[in-house]
């Protein structure tokens, strides 16, 4: 996992930060020679920076993001995903021990559990996850899919880690909730860049 450097992310973010000053500077330009476009160096356009930066990003696809990677640092943390690469033979993962084994098979099963009571959530007679007409979409149950992804693998995680003695204290436990900001937090920041890059785009031009 590059030990949560990442240089493709780190690029990633500052060109986005180089394209909104240069989206600044173009909303300038582009309102100098009297095109229809919002001025971003305008009173109206720094009261509008000032009053949406910190809600720019405050959308659906960013908390997905989060929580893409909070799910990935629980399965790092975990040592879930070495498991599931030694499962699979993947190129450079080692052989299981019989604990991690043991662990493995226990948490696939939980795993099993937790979606089949997803399931019947929505399989059921009258299911209170559809919606109101008893659709799957969109429903209660595809407006919470993510999440309820992100709880599955997160307690499968920590079921696998205690199991396997990869999570031994109370530390340990606790880590792998907020093991991906850890690991992969450079990619939380580059979201951050796009939303707001996005939300100025759409309103120099909207």
């Amino acid at each position: 996992m590059n030990n949560g450097k990442w240089p493709f992310a780190s690029i990633f973010t500052v060109s986005t930060f180089i394209l909104i000053v240069l989206l600044i500077g173009l909303s300038w330009l582009l309102s100098v020679i009297g095109e229809p476009v919002r001025n971003l160096l305008s009173t109206e356009g720094i009261r509008w920076v000032f009053s949406n930066a910190s809600v720019n990003f405050l959308i659906e696809e960013f908390s997905y993001c989060l929580q893409g990677v909070l799910m990935l640092g629980a399965l790092k943390a975990s040592g879930l995903n070495r498991a599931l690469g030694a499962l699979v033979r993947w190129p450079g993962s080692t052989v299981m021990t019989y604990r991690q084994r043991r662990a493995l098979i226990f948490s696939g099963i939980v795993a099993l559990i937790y979606i089949c009571v997803v399931l019947l959530l929505i399989l059921l007679p009258h299911a209170i996850l559809l919606s109101a007409t008893g659709r799957i979409y969109p429903s209660p149950f595809t407006e919470g899919l993510v999440s309820a992804m992100t709880i599955g693998i997160m307690l499968v995680a920590l079921i696998y880690g205690t199991m396997s003695n990869t999570l031994r204290t109370f530390f340990d436990v606790t880590h792998i909730m907020y093991a991906g900001l850890e690991y992969y937090g450079i990619w939380i920041i580059a979201a951050i860049m796009l939303a707001e890059f996005y939300a100025a785009l759409q309103y120099v031009f909207g």
